[in-house]
């Protein structure tokens, strides 16, 4: 079995959230024999659409995360499929690209052959990390997915694994300070050691670190989990496409998503849009643009452009209490 140590630090796995995990996860049997895919299918009756979703590094099928689609799909009047890549949950390894690719179409193609499903529309919606699953199985003819969601993407994950790298170094330091100043008792009295605002990577810095073309050389080398820079040229014709980012985000810089837009731009017959979200980090980019998410999804056009320009200009103000997606 092949070690791929971008895959491994990208996808880190995590838990379904133990006694807070979703009560109704399924699971699919994987063509081959190893194990299963969990999932949940959040059916609506009424719907015309079935979302197929690729959440973000941070996500499994915890039962608040799961909570906040099953609201919104019923709100919006869609169906929602989410999942477990390798190593989260109790979805099996490896973590490699050629599995995460085979569970990602596989799982797809079951909700495509459901009988509920006949003429349901199938949109692929990636968050972050799920940004380029999500663009790869765009790009399957078979699936006939012609609407692809981009939330919060990145251009290559080798563009954005250096910053990723410090940041988690600087953090795993900071923890283990903090764990040698408690159990020597400094903290008595004083409270709980912190790391000085010196001790992050400088705002300053990040967009310099995790620029696109950071590392360019690497981007789309076989150790390089689904790069959206080099996926996106592979999309099909008459697919749409929607970017949506936050401007104030700290973990994939919004150049990314310029990148990204700019490159899909010179594919023929694909149209791509962009969606700038003010004052918005990370974390709440994917709540905040709901509005023009599901006004590109239902194809209304004059109402995308609307939120696209309100957003962009006055931002918005709703939290993700999920936590990240």
């Amino acid at each position: 079995m092949s070690f791929e140590p971008l895959v491994h630090f990208s996808y880190i796995g995590t838990s379904n959230g133990g006694d807070n995990a979703y009560p109704d996860i399924l699971k699919l049997p994987r063509r081959s024999g190893t194990g299963a895919i969990e999932y949940v299918l959040i059916q609506t009756t009424g719907s015309n659409t079935i979302i197929y979703v690729c959440h973000g590094r941070l996500r499994a099928l915890d039962r608040k995360g799961v909570d906040q689609w099953a609201a919104l799909a019923a709100k919006e009047r869609v169906s929602v499929v989410l999942h477990n890549y390798p190593g989260y949950g109790e979805t099996p390894g490896p973590k490699t690209i050629a599995q995460i690719s085979a569970d990602t179409f596989e799982l797809a193609a079951h909700i495509r052959s459901l009988p509920w499903a006949a003429g349901h529309e199938l949109v692929a919606l990636g968050n972050s990390l799920g940004t380029g699953p999500a663009a790869w199985v765009a790009t399957q003819e078979a699936l006939g997915i012609k609407k692809l969601v981009l939330v919060s993407p990145y251009t290559s994950l080798v563009s954005v694994a250096p910053f990723w790298l410090v940041s988690t170094l600087l953090a795993g330091i900071a923890l283990a300070v903090k764990r040698v100043h408690a159990g020597m008792g400094f903290g008595r009295g004083g409270g709980e050691w912190r790391a000085p605002a010196w001790w992050r990577v400088p705002g300053a810095w990040i967009p310099c670190m995790a620029h696109p073309s950071r590392l360019a050389w690497m981007q789309g080398s076989s150790g390089d989990p689904f790069p959206p820079i080099k996926v996106g040229k592979n999309l099909l014709p008459g697919t749409k496409v929607l970017v949506v980012h936050g401007k104030c985000d700290t973990i994939i810089p919004m150049s990314h998503s310029e990148a990204l837009v700019e490159e899909i731009r010179t594919v023929d017959g694909v149209d791509v849009k962009l969606c700038v979200i003010a004052g918005t980090d990370h974390r709440d980019t994917r709540v905040r643009g709901n509005d023009a998410i599901f006004s590109f999804i239902r194809g209304e056009s004059d109402r995308l452009e609307s939120f696209i320009n309100q957003l962009e200009i006055v931002g918005h103000t709703i939290r993700n209490e999920a936590g990240t997606d």
